[in-house]
């Protein structure tokens, strides 16, 4: 199942709130964001988010506490709110076309990190707004200053 790509729902299957792919299970002691991943959770990395103001089932109080917060990270997620594609019937979302064509556009060889940012660029930010980030200089070869702009 490691490596998985899947579907994740609050509350009930039928309630689809992300997609992601599996990291870790089984590993009930395994920390994650200094809270352990606990019996009958999974270590989930968060795609994208289908319903992005959804509470997760397993909150990191003050950091990870919606769906949306979680884009890009990896979270604690119970292993009975999964749904596999192969048991999917709806067609892909407009959310995951977007992600799906964002990630194809940007240069393959550009780290998944500058990627995550990009997506959440276009996905979540509003017009107008601005975020500014430091970029390591392992990155692009010197240490940088970057401002994401939303036009």
């Amino acid at each position: 199942m490691k490596g998985k790509e899947c579907k994740m729902a609050f509350g009930e299957k039928a309630n689809l709130v992300a997609s992601g792919t599996i990291v870790e299970i089984n590993v009930p002691n395994q920390l994650v964001h200094n809270v352990p991943l606990g019996e009958g959770n999974i270590r989930v990395a968060v795609n994208c988010a289908l319903k992005g103001d959804s509470p997760l089932p397993i909150l990191v109080k003050g950091v990870l506490e919606t769906v949306g917060d979680a884009i890009g990270s990896q979270v604690a997620w119970p292993q009975d709110l999964f749904v596999f594609d192969d048991k999917v019937k709806k067609r892909e979302t407009t959310k995951e076309k977007l992600a799906k064509t964002l990630f194809k556009t940007i240069s393959p060889t550009m780290p998944k990190s500058c990627k995550v940012l990009y997506a959440y660029a276009h996905q979540v930010m509003s017009k107008g707004q601005t975020i500014s980030t430091n970029i390591d200089e392992d990155i692009f070869g010197w240490k940088k200053m970057v401002y994401i702009f939303q036009e």
